[in-house]
């Protein structure tokens, strides 16, 4: 109850403020980390069932919680002293860095904890570091001064989007569950149930579609696994398999335009542009993407059918869809209307208040989509519950975020990627993607897009990629630390589904999601595939990229029509690489493309010579 209460009242603020200009950053940075805070608290006061802790959670969320209000109240005066605490603001300043610190362990996980505490330790004894790491340290007063008190401390880019665009985007996305959105998307797509592999390409598009409206691969996991876990069994793919699917699908959703993940509003501040900007440019490669999954999941289906280790039989039901268009195609309007926003300029903010808005309105045409008060409330309560463990480690990593900026350390890290990459791009470029890869395994993909991007995505651009391919590079890889463990959230939520084992279902998400791992490569190498030429050249570069993944992905299951051998996978393997290799004469994609229609040729011409058989 009190969570609610805490949910309508922080959340009616919020609101205000989309709808109408949003507060300084200050305070709205410090209202949102004031709501984390005692969700956060009320969340452990629930878990807990002993009364001593209990009762020793009160007094502690009440500290903790003051320092930020105390922010809200006073931020003109805090502003204007520009990071010089006085003896009160100090002892605030250590009470709320120890208190995101402990909430992180506890909320997000112990390596991202270690890492913010490390990333302060070295703020502070940077004098003692010798060589080209160190740097002159700062005293205890002036970096907890730094980190409470200033824009670029705790209060920075990333808490901003946090209070701003997750909030409104959240709050949107829940509201669309409750007028039945997702139910008309996953229903209108059960009739491609029939086709071979049909349970496992519908959850793939219901992943795509609702990536749309959420931009969380958590939730989308927990939506898909439940609705279609009963479909994928039956049509006999194993519970790690079913898991998996709904996993390297799930994790679209952060990268699936107009609603994308925290990182991609994180992206536009970055790079200095607009939100429509990154929309635009990231669908294609989105679309390739989850082309790509829907690609491997036919051809491995087929291939487990001919192998005879898959049933592949369903019952589908074959409703209306007429009567499901009739029924809730009025749901939605809202993501038209967010779309359109977006597209015509607007902030993300402003887009996502006429969202909410218009979904509020057009739940009213229809008894079975009617949003009362109380399902309003429960939408927001949802929403904003489900942003507390995103605002902890937004929360961290400011911390981290500063300290990068105090130190130089970004630079420093850049310099070391140019050296170890000796000018090379593709060198530099697997490089960046070890550091992504390697920091997704212990932390959120909003913090480790972040960390890697303030640091070494200099070092790409200097090589001649533009910014936003470089970004949108790190972006991606980033967003694999969804299913990759040990922090996989997609990855986890789908296993609960399917009471499936983490290990082997990772190893199926990473196979099945393989092949798209090229597609940043294919926009690094082929900028016009993030809409940065003409028409022409992005519609061959997704071209291109399409049939270099098909040729990779058949190079990976081993079918292509029937069953291939050892020594045809390999040549579609290489036609593949042939393909995305980025070549300015299209020598490489001549060859690979006639090398994969000369296969396909083959296969074609077998096949039906079997069939005369």
């Amino acid at each position: 109850m009190i969570s609610r209460v805490v949910a309508v009242v922080y959340g009616s603020i919020f609101l205000y403020s989309f709808l109408t200009y949003t507060f300084d950053p200050f305070l709205q940075n410090s209202l949102f980390l004031q709501m984390v805070l005692i969700l956060a608290f009320l969340k452990l006061y629930k878990k807990n069932r002993s009364n001593i802790i209990k009762i020793a959670l009160i007094p502690l969320a009440i500290i903790s919680v003051v320092p930020s209000i105390y922010i809200s109240i006073n931020y003109v005066d805090v502003a204007y002293r520009a990071g010089i605490p006085t003896q009160l603001e100090f002892v605030f300043g250590i009470i709320t860095i120890t208190t995101i610190l402990a909430l992180t362990w506890v909320f997000v996980g112990k390596v991202l904890a270690i890492i913010a505490t490390a990333f302060i330790v070295y703020s502070y004894l940077g004098n003692y570091i010798p060589g080209m790491w160190g740097h002159g340290g700062y005293p205890l007063n002036m970096l907890i001064g730094y980190l409470y008190m200033t824009r670029e401390g705790l209060w920075s880019i990333p808490m901003s989007i946090a209070a701003t665009y997750v909030v409104a985007f959240n709050i949107m996305g829940s509201l669309l569950y409750r007028i039945k959105t997702a139910k008309l998307i996953m229903d209108g797509l059960s009739p491609l149930s029939r086709l071979k592999g049909g349970p496992g390409i519908v959850a793939v598009l219901s992943n795509m579609f609702l990536g749309m409206v959420s931009g969380s691969a958590p939730e989308n996991a927990a939506l898909t696994g439940t609705t279609f876990q009963p479909l994928l069994r039956s049509y006999g793919f194993s519970a790690e398999k079913s898991a998996a699917i709904i996993a390297a699908a799930a994790a679209g959703a952060l990268i699936m335009p107009p609603v994308m993940g925290a990182a991609a509003f994180l992206m536009a501040d970055l790079l200095g542009i607009t939100y429509r900007d990154i929309v635009i440019a990231a669908f294609l490669p989105g679309f390739l993407y989850f082309t790509s999954l829907i690609i491997h999941v036919y051809l491995d289906t087929s291939s487990l059918m001919a192998r005879g280790n898959l049933k592949g039989t369903v019952a589908v039901d074959r409703s209306s869809s007429f009567n499901l268009i009739k029924g809730f195609g009025h749901t939605l309007i809202p993501l038209v209307v967010v779309t359109y926003f977006i597209l015509a300029g607007y902030s993300p903010t402003r887009a996502a208040m006429y969202a909410i808005i218009s979904a509020v309105l057009v739940s009213l045409i229809k008894k079975d989509t009617r949003l009362n008060l109380k399902g309003f409330i429960e939408a927001i309560h949802e929403a904003l519950d489900r942003v507390v463990m995103l605002g902890i480690a937004i929360s961290a990593a400011c911390l981290i975020y500063s300290s990068i900026m105090m130190t130089g350390l970004g630079l420093k890290l850049s310099l070391t990627i140019e050296s170890l990459s000796a000018g090379n791009l593709f060198l530099a470029l697997i490089l960046i993607m070890i550091s992504c890869l390697i920091l997704g395994m212990g932390l959120p993909a909003t913090v480790a897009y972040l960390i890697v991007a303030i640091t070494i995505a200099s070092a790409v651009v200097k090589l001649g990629i533009p910014p936003i391919a470089a970004h949108m590079f790190i972006f991606y890889f980033a967003t694999f630390s969804t299913i990759t463990p040990p922090v996989a959230l997609a990855l986890y939520t789908a296993c609960a589904v399917f009471n499936s084992d983490v290990m082997k279902t990772g190893y199926n998400a990473i196979k099945i999601a393989l092949p798209a791992f090229i597609v940043p490569f294919i926009f690094t190498i082929r900028p016009s595939l993030l809409a940065l030429g003409t028409p022409a050249e992005a519609a061959t570069s997704f071209v291109t990229g399409l049939l270099g993944l098909i040729s990779i992905t058949t190079a990976l299951t081993g079918y292509m029509l029937r069953l291939i051998t050892t020594i045809e996978r390999v040549i579609y393997g290489i036609a593949g690489i042939l393909i995305i290799f980025p070549e300015t004469t299209y020598l490489t994609d001549i060859l690979g493309v006639s090398m994969l229609l000369v296969m396909m040729t083959i296969s074609i011409f077998t096949v039906k010579k079997m069939k005369k058989n």
